[in-house]
């Protein structure tokens, strides 16, 4: 489920960022913004080059308890941190890298939610010195700050055991069957891998060679 907005967004000082977290704070005359979307494209932030601060609420049905839940961002321009209901979740980092931060707890702890993001996205100097991956957005032609929260925002629930980042490859190949392997990262839990073909995927196994006739 993407969250729905609206989002508001104020450019950071010093004492903002210290308190911008908080669910009493009152963002009533902050700027309404689009998200997704980059802060230049926002009359009120077309000259900035943040920090920005972000700000939306939401509801939560309780996760069951065989259930998880997540807070996915699929981009940040280009660094974020990220709080809920006050307390910090995590940073991230990357233009294109999705981000999945949990928030089980605090589903089963209330049902609305404050969300606050910090975004920046540093200037470039000397293109040689370049840090940050934004292509040619950045210290090129038509030289714009890409920054913002420019896709989308979601909830993603869950089962116990959440893959993230999986590759499965064919070790053994047979007429009949085949014998995947799974490469995964994190924790050891015990689980069960069901695999079933796709007939309509296009994918067909090469013809096994045959000995040439004389």
């Amino acid at each position: 489920m993407e969250l729905p907005g609206p989002w508001r967004a104020h450019v950071a000082d010093d004492a903002l960022r210290r308190t911008f977290p908080a669910d009493d704070l009152d963002d009533g005359d902050w700027t309404e913004v689009a998200v997704p979307g980059h802060w230049q494209d926002e009359a009120d932030f077309s000259g900035e080059e943040g920090p920005l601060l972000y700000r939306t609420r939401f509801p939560t049905v309780e996760p069951a308890t065989d259930q998880r839940l997540w807070l996915e961002l699929d981009g940040v321009a280009y660094q974020g941190d990220v709080w809920l209901d006050g307390s910090y979740l995590g940073p991230t980092e990357g233009y294109f890298h999705r981000h999945a931060l949990e928030v089980t707890d605090a589903a089963r702890s209330r049902s609305e939610h404050l969300l606050a993001v910090e975004v920046t996205c540093p200037r470039v100097g000397n293109p040689d010195e370049k840090r940050t991956l934004t292509g040619s957005t950045q210290g090129g032609p038509g030289d714009v700050n890409p920054g913002g929260i420019w896709r989308p925002v979601r909830l993603h629930r869950t089962g116990p055991i959440h893959l993230r980042h999986v590759r499965v490859v064919c070790t053994q190949r047979h007429r009949q069957r085949g014998h995947p392997g799974v490469a995964r990262s994190g924790r050891r839990r015990p689980s069960t891998v069901r695999c079933v073909p796709d007939p309509g995927s296009g994918h067909r196994p090469p013809p096994r060679p045959t000995a040439g006739r004389g």
